[in-house]
C-alpha cells in the first residue's frame, strides 16, 4: 500500500470537512474586520488548514502560525505551502513550547488571533497561559478569537489524555471562567456563542473573543 501523503489532514480531525473548516475561518474572520494589511496569529494552527486560506488573503509576511507538533507544523510547511503556491507570501511558522512568542520581533503586534479546536483541548492552566501570551502580544484593540465546548452544568469538565499528543480529548468549560482569566489579565471578554461551526458532536463548538484596550 503506497504512502498516504495527507495522513496529517487526518490526523487532526474531521478529514471530509477540511475545506469547509478552513475556509470558514478566514470567513468569520473576514466578518470581524480582517484586513489584508493586518497581522494575524494562528495558535494551534497544526498543518495549515486555515492557515493556508489566511496566507493567501494576507499580506506578505502577515500571516503567523504556531504549534507544538513539529510533525503537523511541517507537513503545513513542506506540503500546503509550495501546493498551494504560497511560498513567497513568506508565512511566519514555529514550533513553540507555552505559547512562546518572544522570538518574534517587538514591532509585530497582531490584529488578529485565531484557536480554533484549541481550549477544546486544553487544561485550564494551558488556556491561562495562552491568553496571557497571545494578550501580551495584540496591538492595542487587536481581537483574539477562541472556540471552546460550553458547559452545561457550570463545571468544568475533561476527558481523558490524547493518546498521540500533549492535551485532553476533549474539555467542556464554563462561560464564567473565561471572563474571570480575561479581567485577571485585563483583556475584555466577549461572548459570542454559535458561529457556524458544523462539527455534529454533543455540543457544537462555540466562540468567545478576548480584546487588548485600544488606549
Amino acid at each position: 500500500m503506497g504512502e498516504d501523503k495527507l495522513w496529517y489532514r487526518k490526523e487532526v480531525g474531521n478529514y471530509r470537512k477540511w475545506d469547509e473548516i478552513g475556509k470558514l475561518q478566514l470567513k468569520y474572520m473576514v466578518s470581524r474586520g480582517l484586513l489584508p494589511r493586518h497581522y494575524m496569529l494562528d495558535v494551534g494552527c497544526g498543518p495549515l488548514r486555515a492557515g493556508a486560506h489566511f496566507i493567501r488573503y494576507l499580506n506578505q509576511g502577515r500571516y503567523v502560525g504556531i504549534d507544538n507538533n513539529n510533525e503537523l507544523l511541517n507537513a503545513g510547511r513542506l506540503i500546503e505551502i509550495p501546493t498551494q503556491g504560497l511560498t513567497e507570501k513568506n508565512p511566519r511558522l514555529r514550533r513553540v513550547d507555552d505559547f512562546d512568542l518572544s522570538w518574534l520581533p517587538p514591532a509585530v503586534r497582531f490584529n488578529f488571533a485565531i484557536a480554533q479546536s484549541l481550549f477544546t483541548h486544553l487544561y485550564p492552566k494551558q488556556i491561562r497561559t495562552c491568553l496571557g501570551r497571545v494578550g501580551e502580544r495584540l496591538a492595542p484593540g487587536g481581537t483574539f478569537y477562541a472556540t471552546f465546548n460550553p458547559s452545561k452544568n457550570n463545571e468544568c469538565v475533561t476527558g481523558g489524555k490524547h493518546p498521540k499528543r500533549d492535551e485532553l480529548d476533549w474539555t467542556y468549560f464554563p462561560v464564567e471562567m473565561f471572563g474571570k482569566m480575561a479581567a485577571e489579565l485585563g483583556l475584555g471578554f466577549n461572548y459570542v456563542g454559535k458561529w457556524g461551526h458544523p462539527l455534529n458532536r454533543k455540543s457544537e463548538q462555540e466562540m468567545i473573543s478576548f480584546t487588548k484596550s485600544p488606549g
